[in-house]
């Protein structure tokens, strides 16, 4: 591939809007310089809406695509290219996500729970399920935040906070619908009502219904999302669509177990987190190559694991739910992704499911 002129991104919508764009390529080591160019070309061919307004894209959401609620537009990247180009800075950036993030959350439930949500989003469709909301709840200076940025590294997706408007809403999780993944955080600065509301409608997987100006419905941007969220205190609606998970994993330093080498539990989630803003991505274009090399199973796959594991975590849609995370976990670990052992993957998430079932009693 010619790395001095690449197609990164085109636009797609019912009529073709935009040719296909070239950009003069960052150096392929260099993430963070990838994510600005991608944006830049992306904002260079989106046009403004029929209404005038100008189409909304976040291109730090990571590899992917914006679907605005105004106008039935998708910018989709080239993933094919796109890993042909960073092929060359994946096997690298992968190994130091192995160590500095994966590796420091073995041995400890919440954290590996957090990471095996990433891999599971873009899953929910094989494993037939809609959508949930997975709610970490616990004291501050915990490591709940650091959970979600470790989690947020496997695609170089941000963390949102749930103080948004629903127009807000829909655009993160139209973003997110590619990976199937979004997370949130401080619940706590919401309202209850208004807090259920958004989860309602997360969870839904669809907008509202609207018309523009002339009258003419307009498209309902539609979605698959599994959401994992954080906050002080309990979400309060378990099932509906709130799973909640106590953050504080019981051995006296909130949600750490396993301090890995490390001296303290403070100095783990400062380590943990400082991993996960430094690698961002490679783990994510791992699961997607991987995945796509394996669909053609991957369905059957994924239905014999979660279904062995269904002894494990009980009969209901949430058992179904903590069954899959388990099962994404372990076929991430298939895949040389995560550097774990085979089992560990299903250890965390089942001390997660253990925590959710005896605080539900």
């Amino acid at each position: 591939m010619n790395h001095n002129s690449t197609t990164f991104a085109r636009l797609q919508s019912d009529t073709q809007i935009a040719d296909a764009a070239t950009l003069q390529a960052p150096p392929a080591s260099d993430l963070s310089a990838w994510r600005d160019a991608l944006g830049h070309i992306a904002r260079s061919i989106l046009k403004s809406d029929a209404l005038g307004e100008p189409v909304l894209l976040r291109p730090e959401a990571g590899l992917l695509a914006a679907l605005p609620s105004t106008h039935r537009v998708r910018v989709a990247t080239d993933l094919q290219s796109l890993r042909a180009w960073l092929a060359g800075m994946q096997p690298a950036g992968l190994a130091d996500w192995q160590m500095q993030v994966a590796g420091l959350a073995a041995g400890n439930s919440r954290l590996l729970f957090a990471l095996c949500c990433a891999f599971a989003g873009p899953l929910l469709a094989d494993a037939g399920h809609d959508g949930a909301v997975f709610h970490l709840h616990g004291a501050t200076t915990t490591g709940k935040t650091s959970a979600l940025r470790a989690a947020a590294s496997v695609w170089g997706a941000p963390v949102g906070c749930w103080r948004a408007t629903e127009a807000a809403a829909e655009v993160l999780a139209a973003l997110a619908d590619e990976v199937g993944f979004l997370l949130l955080d401080e619940s706590d600065q919401v309202g209850s009502a208004e807090l259920h509301s958004l989860a309602g409608l997360l969870a839904k997987g669809q907008g509202p219904a609207r018309v523009n100006r002339s009258g003419d419905a307009m498209a309902r941007p539609a979605w698959r999302l599994l959401v994992l969220s954080a906050g002080e205190l309990p979400a309060g609606c378990d099932g509906g669509p709130f799973v909640d998970i106590p953050f504080d994993a019981g051995a006296g330093m909130g949600g750490i177990q396993c301090l890995n080498g490390m001296r303290s539990a403070a100095q783990l989630v400062d380590a943990f987190t400082n991993g996960a803003a430094s690698h961002q991505g490679a783990a994510g274009l791992a699961w997607l190559a991987w995945t796509r090399e394996n669909n053609a199973t991957l369905a059957r796959r994924l239905r014999a694991l979660t279904g062995r594991d269904g002894s494990l975590f009980g009969p209901g849609q949430v058992g179904a739910l903590f069954a899959l995370v388990a099962a994404a976990g372990e076929l991430a670990t298939e895949a040389g992704i995560t550097g774990w052992h085979e089992g560990h993957a299903t250890w965390g998430v089942l001390q997660c499911f253990d925590a959710w079932r005896h605080q539900s009693r």
